[in-house]
């Protein structure tokens, strides 16, 4: 089971319904916030390059990779945290996601 980072349940499962809340773009293990692509794996950098992101162009990745970066940890974080529960993205009826730097 994936640990929260705070002392809250990350998900919480009603019937046949899953919440989710703070799920954040942070390293556990060091507590670090995700703003780099090198702070992903090999694996998510692999994806996002086939994607266009994670250019190598310092000119672009500079702006593009704190959002992207962000967003790619967060996803997948509620990806797997809803198959721990048996459920995949296309079962999401809503998803909200809030911006603190919307540069």
């Amino acid at each position: 089971m994936t640990q929260p980072l705070a002392n809250y349940l990350a998900s919480k499962r009603i019937g046949n319904q899953l919440f989710m809340s703070g799920v954040i773009a942070v390293d556990a293990p060091t507590g670090e916030v995700i703003t780099r692509y090198n702070q992903l794996d090999v694996s998510a950098r692999s994806q996002l390059k086939a994607l266009s992101y994670d250019t190598g162009q310092l000119s672009v990745d500079i702006f593009e990779a704190p959002i992207v970066a962000q967003s790619y940890t967060v996803l997948a974080r509620i990806q797997a945290l809803a198959a721990e529960h048996g459920a995949a993205p296309a079962d999401c009826a809503r998803l909200v996601q809030y911006f603190r730097d919307l540069r």
